[in-house]
């Protein structure tokens, strides 16, 4: 048997099957924190780390939407595990931005 063609992950072909799971008119944030966790650990593990902090970062800011806190506080958490792990400086000016776009401003 061949060898399974595989394509690169790409953030739209990732991340709308999560957001629409927190969509009205029944939203599901159990489903929608755990596909976020299994696709952020394999984005991770694969070395995808920018994708897996964009869908962890807007992962949280939906959750924190519906508040979802204990969820979306974990997929933030997660986000920051990620950026670690991939070396990205963390900036006051990142940390303002994160802080206006989750609205704790």
């Amino acid at each position: 048997m061949p060898p399974r063609q595989s394509r690169p992950p790409t953030l739209d072909s990732l991340l709308p099957p999560i957001i629409s799971q927190l969509q009205p008119p029944s939203p599901n944030p159990y489903s929608a924190h755990q596909k976020a966790l299994t696709t952020t650990a394999r984005l991770a593990a694969s070395g995808h780390h920018g994708i897996a902090i964009t869908i962890a970062f807007e992962t949280s800011k939906e959750l924190l939407k519906l508040g979802e806190a204990g969820s979306g506080v974990d997929m933030g958490v997660k986000m920051v595990g990620f950026m670690n792990d991939s070396n990205v400086e963390l900036s006051d000016v990142m940390r303002g931005e994160s802080a206006r776009a989750l609205g704790m401003d």
